[in-house]
């Protein structure tokens, strides 16, 4: 094997799309690993996952700078790039950085960009086929029947576990994450009332079930949830402190005030983090409950 792989692939934005071409990575390590396998450029806050796979020869972790990420390929020397992103943006970037040999699918009009231009099936079918045809084309065949796994490093499971014991959540029984919604795609969108079933038959098998959604995920409630999400680059001063409290409690109330009273919600800071606790009560069991949160700002 040469030192260096001479085959980047411009991975994807998104972590459950990247964990779904887990599949079509490990089938272009495998046509290309007497070359020295594969590298991969992807965000930076997809990278370290990635990394973890041990798929990849080396992983680029860049930002959203156009000018920063063809820098990066440029210093990479590569001669050929597998884009997967199907955006005309992922084949500009690849061909900007002078890299020879460019392939991919011919859609968003990209198609005089890429030097080896693939049809997409008309006929979608699930996720984990999206590459077939790239991979005919390129004599990389996947297995399969092969299962999607990505092992998780031991440092971000304890952070994880840390977190959760936090936020009050059993660790002695299994946990299920919902997200029922997405910004863009198709995938997620299956009804509040599948959803609900599908969480009812969790927590009949012992599953403890947290729902997990951002305003602007769901297709009929575009406004549900708080949107914590955007308060990770916020500044960790007072003011933040004070809005995110103001935000807890009126989206608890609105969403959920049929279920629950909050009786109080309170937000410090310490260093780069935002601690928030909420007390509340179940009114169908007239329970309280103390829920504690740590935001990255």
């Amino acid at each position: 094997m040469s030192g260096s792989s001479k085959t980047v692939v411009i991975g994807l934005n998104w972590v459950g799309d990247n964990v779904l071409a887990l599949p079509t990575y490990r089938a272009l390590h495998h046509r290309f690993r007497q070359e020295g396998g594969i590298s991969v450029a992807a965000p930076e806050h997809i990278a370290s996952l990635l990394a973890a796979t041990g798929i990849f020869r080396k992983v680029i972790a860049w930002n959203g700078d156009t000018r920063e990420r063809i820098r990066l390929l440029k210093q990479g020397r590569f001669n050929r790039a597998v884009i997967l992103p199907n955006s005309f943006r992922a084949a500009m970037i690849a061909f900007a950085a002078g890299i020879g040999e460019r392939w991919g699918y011919s859609t968003d009009a990209r198609s005089l960009l890429l030097t080896h231009r693939v049809s997409r099936d008309p006929d979608r079918g699930h996720q984990l086929d999206d590459y077939t045809p790239l991979l005919a084309a390129m004599n990389a065949p996947r297995v399969v029947d092969e299962i999607p796994t990505m092992i998780i490093p031991q440092a971000v499971r304890e952070k994880v576990r840390r977190m959760l014991r936090v936020s009050g959540v059993r660790l002695d029984q299994p946990l299920f994450g919902l997200h029922p919604g997405g910004l863009y795609g198709r995938a997620k969108h299956w009804g509040d009332a599948r959803y609900g079933e599908l969480a009812n038959r969790l927590r009949g098998a012992g599953y403890s079930v947290v729902l997990l959604t951002s305003p602007g995920e769901r297709a009929h409630r575009p406004d549900f949830g708080a949107g914590l999400r955007r308060m990770v680059f916020a500044p960790n001063d007072p003011a933040t402190a004070s809005l995110l409290k103001t935000t807890i409690f009126q989206n608890l109330t609105n969403w959920l005030g049929a279920i629950i009273s909050v009786n109080d919600v309170s937000v410090s800071s310490t260093d780069s983090t935002l601690n928030v606790t909420v007390a509340y009560v179940v009114q169908a069991r007239g329970t309280q409950q103390v829920l504690n949160l740590e935001v990255p700002t």
